[in-house]
Formats: structure tokens, C-alpha cells, sequence
């Protein structure tokens, strides 16, 4: 339970305006000295998030239903030196008061909590949403 509670913590809120069928992407680099055992990432959004780790698609969720996390494991795509993790952020999903309140200011929501877990020889690496990411 305590990685709901830290996933949670680390959401990124933002208006991001937008006309159509426009995505939002941020971006995370990190250097791999060698390749884990095992990577992982955890997610959470309020409305449609695609994530690709060094290019390739990892999976998708539709964000209808936040506070489910999606996992997923993406070990065979990390390479040895710079990898990248991307999160593409599309149109949203709100109840319909929500959706009509950000109409009026022509904008739209983007949430999101991304949480990279590499385990290498039994030491574990946490990468997070935060400021860092590139937008």
C-alpha cells in the first residue's frame, strides 16, 4: 500500500490548453552503468496515457478510472548507457461538470504519476514524475 500512497503524492497538475486531438508528452532520461533484472513502471492519469520506454510502446490506459494503476514490466527495451521513458498524455476523460467547466476556459487537465522501478543485483532505483521532466 505504501507505493499507492508515494504514486499518489507524485502527481503533476497543469492546464495545458488545447484544440483537438492534441497530445502532451514529457520526457525522463537516465544513464544505465548495466542493464537491471528487472524494470518496471507504475501509473496513474485522469484521462488517456501511452508509455514508451527508448521509443517502443509499453502500454496504454484509458484513465477512466483514477486511482487504478496500471504495471507494467519493460525490461528487454533498457539498453546499457542513455534510455528515456516518455508518457504521452491525449484528449481527457472528466465527468461531465468537469468537462464543461474547462470548456468555457478552453483548456483541458493533464494528471498524471509515473513511478520506474529497476531492481540490479538487488539494489533498487526509483525514478519519478517531478519538475524534472522534460516537456
Amino acid at each position: 500500500m505504501e507505493q499507492l500512497v508515494q504514486l499518489t503524492d507524485i502527481k503533476r497538475i497543469g492546464l495545458v490548453k488545447r484544440t483537438g486531438d492534441e497530445w502532451s508528452c514529457y520526457r525522463k532520461k537516465f544513464n544505465l552503468e548495466s542493464l537491471p533484472c528487472f524494470a518496471a513502471v507504475r501509473v496513474d492519469s485522469v484521462g488517456v496515457i501511452g508509455v514508451y520506454v527508448n521509443g517502443e510502446f509499453v502500454e496504454g490506459i484509458t484513465g477512466r478510472y483514477p486511482g487504478r494503476i496500471g504495471y507494467f514490466e519493460f525490461t528487454s527495451l533498457l539498453k546499457e548507457g542513455e534510455n528515456e521513458i516518455m508518457v504521452r498524455l491525449g484528449n481527457h476523460y472528466y465527468p461531465l461538470t468537469t468537462q464543461n467547466i474547462f470548456a468555457r476556459r478552453g483548456a483541458n487537465v493533464s494528471i498524471f504519476a509515473v513511478e520506474v522501478e529497476l531492481i540490479n543485483k538487488g539494489e533498487r532505483t526509483t525514478i519519478v514524475s517531478d519538475e524534472s521532466w522534460e516537456v
